[in-house]
């Protein structure tokens, strides 16, 4: 968006990534899967590599809404790394790990949320579960890499994003849940003393996957679309 309050609909012109005169020096003197080797070499045996410049003491100290004595300390902040810039592996391991255990409570909710309403079992509801973790895992190294497809048109973003499970479905897998036990799809039980309890119905939950595979087929097809295109069809409100 510009100064002036309209919204700029230019793209930005791509830009190629930035290298150094090491490495151009190594891929003219070498191959590249001997560029590689070195400078994996360089990256696990040398100080640097492990850790880098990076301002650790900044990334482990929190940051308080008060400060002791007239003058406000001042913080260097850390390093910016930018998309195609090389992170030492202490920060990289770090970062990982706190991606892990950030998508981790939200990967395994909704197939809990899901294998509760449609009242499955434990060995169901483990399978459900263990298949988002694997799924997710998957989808998220994909993401990660930006697999080149066909002249601009990428795989994925190359950034650190977790291709995770939504809890945008839950509402919706819900309504549909319901229809199918008050229609009769999903079996409802009676029990001696007349409660009405729902049965497991695993096959719900596979028709709702099975329309989310679909309907993903629509938004395959509008990723190839321009984005002016995109901006006719879809205006600003």
């Amino acid at each position: 968006m510009s100064s002036n309050g309209s919204i700029t609909k230019e793209q930005p012109e791509p830009i190629s990534a930035p290298s150094t005169h090491l490495e151009s020096r190594h891929d003219a003197h070498g191959s590249p899967l001997r560029t590689r080797v070195s400078k994996l070499r360089r990256k696990v045996t040398t100080r640097h590599g492990w850790f880098g410049d990076y301002n650790y003491a900044w990334l482990c100290t929190p940051t308080l809404p008060f400060h002791f004595g007239k003058s406000k300390p001042r913080r260097r902040m850390p390093p910016f790394y930018a998309l195609d810039s090389e992170l030492p592996l202490l920060l990289a391991m770090t970062c990982g790990l706190q991606h892990a255990l950030a998508m981790l409570a939200g990967l395994i909710t909704p197939p809990i949320i899901f294998a509760s309403a449609l009242s499955l079992d434990a060995e169901t509801s483990s399978y459900m579960i263990s298949a988002s973790l694997i799924g997710c895992g998957i989808l998220s190294l994909v993401q990660m890499s930006r697999i080149r497809i066909w002249r601009d048109y990428y795989l994925g973003t190359g950034l650190i994003t977790v291709v995770g499970t939504s809890f945008a479905t839950l509402s919706t897998a819900n309504a549909i849940f319901n229809a199918m036990y008050a229609d009769g799809t999903c079996p409802m039980i009676t029990t001696a003393d007349g409660t009405v309890t729902r049965g497991a119905c695993p096959d719900a939950y596979g028709k709702v996957l099975g329309t989310s595979l679909i309907c993903s087929f629509l938004e395959i097809f509008m990723s190839f679309i321009p984005s002016r295109k995109l901006q006719k069809i879809f205006p600003h409100s």
